[in-house]
């Protein structure tokens, strides 16, 4: 067999480095090797284990067998072509370690590391591409179920965050069961999950949603879960539109099935978390502190979209001080966000001194929308006034519309009471330090 001219081999590297995924390069390793030494038979073994045979060509990277190409028995190869393997072999090595780290990457992307389930971004992009904001596009049927896990607090404040981890681990692995082969199950928020079912109208939704009821109702340390459904077309033709149907079909059902219990609950958890958050501020003494506590306590207590603290600096322009939830952390640049008060929500609260409650982010004329498949659905701004001024914005953001009722409103009111009495009392102890001349603690960043 003649040995592969230069250019043929350097075609064959660079099909290989293309490869977008661990599948297609083994795919294009496998194929490019039997165009350059199809003649010797090269048969590719994946994770062989162990060290190399003695005759067969390497695939390594970083120290690692990834896989081996090995050769018929007694076969014999000359010098020349097997420097040319062993160049084709190492080059191969190093585009299937970087292939499987993509993978990975792509992976953890889109899955949610506790659980294993796809992530609320793996779910919006999932039922944008079910339905599509295309009004020529004809759509099929499609149900989904949103669930959420009944006083979930009351099992991390009894037993322990383990425990709480272990029920929503249990619990996705409960409602991965409960659909069809095609049906798929999600985690969206803290302890909320949904359930996509392709080709499945209200009343097959309902069926699932009452087998994923019962099924997370029997593990252990669960205190049950509340469930609403949508289907396509019948309750929305578009991917906002069916989550909000199933987030008020499930706030109804709650409040239909027990809603004195439920609003005492919520009440208790509301002034525990004030509680909780009082208590922290008072040893805090950097304003930074103060903010990253209140988003921290918000987002971890009812499980937020977003949570973020804004200052309105001289300059009247609002800039991020802390913030906490999945919208904040799916970008490194969230801290760095700036917006003048001319502009957007937030910046409307700040000019007006008013809350505002947003049911539907799409219908508001001040709404600066980002991103389509992270942007929020529904929001509450309330201003944070310190010695009669506004000092900064407290923003709360949820995936779905509709996604606030009046009690998250007297919630982050509430937040922002304790937050603006902590920052003040800073502010104060730097006024006092620097009338005095000596150094302060209390800093703005």
């Amino acid at each position: 067999m003649m040995k592969p001219d230069c250019r043929s081999l350097l075609d064959a590297l660079h099909n290989v480095a293309s490869a977008t995924s661990e599948a297609d390069c083994v795919h294009r390793i496998s194929g490019q090797a039997e165009r350059l030494f199809g003649g010797y038979r090269p048969r590719l073994v994946l994770n062989p284990g162990g060290e190399a045979s003695n005759d067969c060509f390497a695939l390594t990277a970083h120290g690692e067998l990834l896989a081996e190409f090995r050769l018929p028995e007694d076969t014999i190869v000359a010098p020349e072509m097997a420097e040319v393997m062993m160049v084709f072999a190492a080059h191969a090595g190093l585009a299937l370690h970087n292939a499987r780290r993509l993978d990975e990457h792509v992976h953890r992307s889109r899955r949610d590391a506790l659980t294993g389930l796809r992530n609320y971004r793996e779910f919006r992009e999932m039922l944008s591409r079910l339905l599509p904001d295309d009004a020529d596009h004809t759509i099929g049927s499609l149900g989904l179920v949103v669930i959420d896990l009944d006083r979930f607090k009351d099992v991390n404040d009894r037993h322990g965050h383990a425990a709480g981890d272990r029920l929503l681990r249990a619990t996705a692995a409960a409602l991965s069961a409960v659909g069809r082969t095609g049906d798929s199950a999600f985690r969206i928020g803290g302890d909320e999950f949904a359930l996509l079912l392709p080709g499945a109208d209200g009343s097959h939704a309902r069926l699932v949603a009452e087998r994923a009821e019962s099924a997370v109702a029997r593990l252990a340390g669960s205190n049950g879960a509340s469930w609403g459904v949508a289907a396509a077309p019948v309750d929305g033709v578009t991917r906002d539109e069916l989550m909000a149907a199933a987030d008020r079909a499930m706030y109804q059902r709650k409040r239909s099935e027990s809603p004195s219990t439920l609003a005492s609950g919520h009440t208790r958890r509301r002034l525990a978390m004030v509680a909780r958050l009082t208590a922290r501020l008072t040893e805090l003494t950097a304003i930074t502190a103060i903010a990253g506590a209140a988003v921290e306590e918000l987002h971890r207590t009812f499980g937020y979209y977003l949570a973020v603290i804004q200052r309105l600096d001289h300059d009247q322009i609002l800039r991020v001080v802390a913030a906490a939830g999945p919208l904040a952390e799916a970008s490194s640049q969230f801290l760095a966000w700036e917006q003048s008060i001319n502009i957007g929500i937030n910046g409307r609260v700040a000019r007006t001194h008013q809350t505002a409650v947003i049911p539907d982010t799409r219908l508001d004329p001040d709404y600066l929308a980002y991103d389509s498949h992270e942007d929020p659905s529904s929001e509450v701004s309330v201003p944070i006034t310190v010695n009669g001024r506004v000092w900064g914005i407290l923003n709360l953001e949820q995936i779905a519309a509709y996604g606030f009722d009046e009690s998250d409103v007297h919630l982050a009111e509430a937040v922002v009471a304790v937050t603006a009495a902590a920052i003040h009392r800073c502010l104060t102890i730097e006024q006092l330090c620097q009338d005095d001349g000596a150094p302060t603690a209390a800093r703005h960043a």
